[in-house]
């Protein structure tokens, strides 16, 4: 389910709804035994989408199936280069 930040907005739950958000993750992390994702939209705004599942996988909007290890090493990639940028 997401759950929009903005209050007067309602939550969705259906799949294809869902599906045409064009979702971007912000973070990620297990709570109470749900995956709870941060996630802005692309028009603006954003909210969280709760998922709960015994298995999943990712795949980019070209198709192309994304491994754990993949995502582990580009957010790594991202946060080194962004600490190495320093004060602007």
């Amino acid at each position: 389910m997401f759950k929009p930040w903005e209050e007067e907005l309602t939550a969705i739950s259906r799949l294809e709804k869902l599906g045409v958000l064009a979702l971007w993750i912000l973070s990620a992390e297990e709570v109470d035994g749900r995956c709870a994702v941060s996630c802005t939209l692309a028009q603006g705004g954003g909210g969280g989408l709760e998922v709960v599942a015994a298995d999943a996988v990712l795949s980019l909007d070209t198709g192309r199936f994304v491994s754990q290890d993949e995502i582990e090493a580009v957010a790594d990639a991202y946060w080194t280069e962004w600490s190495s940028r320093g004060p602007e």
